[in-house]
């Protein structure tokens, strides 16, 4: 799971006190290419149209290590924007280049922003982090979102498979055994793949799943605060064996890109991309979307 913040460069400071009666631009950096890129752009726009005082410019830069390197080098060069998107994950290593600076409590309270609006987690883990690279807890960040790992449910296939119940909801998943029984059952009904799941390019998605099956048995990587890998040669390997054993079946895909898995493929892809169920991260899919020409369920 991939958290998100919104960073503040450090010229931001600078720009938010820009004289009162002139047009205040705000430079934005993100990597957000899929549907989060359209909704990004969707808030931009309506707030840049909903007054005149401030504009943000926003530009999307390439995900991963060279938006980062992009960053440092833009701090180098003096030539950094005033907000940007910034993973959790990359926070340490952002300290570390002393690409960040962190937020006074002036600059949260004059946006209406307290720790007490956050999940927890979020923050603790970036003032944590914070701690052990600078020795202070400061706030570098405002959490963004939390990545959550989607399954969506085409209902018309489901229903003509026979797992759904009178609710609408998948019946007998509660456990691995029944999660393959009703995987083998929608592909002997329907003759389609039953769980759409990005396996390449991205093996972040693989290791979602991956995870998922993991921490379903109780399996950790870390006990006492400290990194243990204790349960990888035993939940860890059930977990992949699982993996295999619906790849070898047919169950799930095999070196299947995100535009060739539901629903994260186009609304006019091909009638052979179409899947029962898909796993789809929410930053590639703005919302569920079926074929402009079809009457699927959702």
């Amino acid at each position: 799971m991939r958290h998100r913040m919104i960073t503040l460069g450090l010229t931001v400071s600078a720009a938010l006190a820009s004289a009162a009666h002139a047009q205040t631009k705000i430079v934005f950096w993100d990597f957000f290419g899929g549907g989060d890129g359209a909704r990004m752009k969707q808030i931009v726009d309506t707030f840049n149209s909903s007054q005149k005082d401030i504009v943000v410019q926003r530009t999307t830069q390439t995900w991963g290590n060279p938006f980062y390197t992009k960053v440092h080098t833009g701090v180098v060069s003096g030539q950094v924007p005033d907000v940007m998107t910034y993973h959790l994950s990359h926070l340490p290593a952002g300290l570390q280049g002393k690409d960040l600076r962190p937020l006074t409590a002036a600059e949260l309270a004059q946006g209406g922003l307290k720790p007490a609006d956050f999940q927890a987690n979020l923050v603790n883990t970036m003032t944590g982090d914070a701690k052990v690279q600078s020795g202070q807890a400061g706030w570098y960040a405002v959490p963004l979102d939390t990545h959550t790992f989607v399954l969506y449910l085409n209902k018309d296939l489901l229903k003509k498979a026979g797992v759904l119940g009178a609710n609408g909801q998948l019946t007998g998943v509660n456990s691995v055994a029944g999660m393959t029984a009703m995987l083998r059952q929608i592909k002997a009904k329907t003759g389609v793949t039953p769980l759409g799941l990005s396996t390449n390019q991205d093996p972040a998605n693989v290791w979602r799943l991956w995870y998922t099956l993991f921490l379903q048995q109780g399996g950790t990587l870390v006990r006492n605060g400290k990194l243990d890998l204790t349960d990888l040669d035993t939940k860890g390997k059930v977990a992949l064996q699982v993996m295999a054993d619906w790849a070898k079946e047919g169950l799930i895909p095999k070196n299947t890109q995100y535009r060739r898995t539901w629903p994260c493929s186009p609304p006019d892809a091909p009638r052979s991309w179409r899947m029962a169920t898909g796993r789809c991260p929410p930053w590639w899919t703005p919302r569920p979307r079926a074929p402009s020409s079809s009457t699927t369920a959702w």
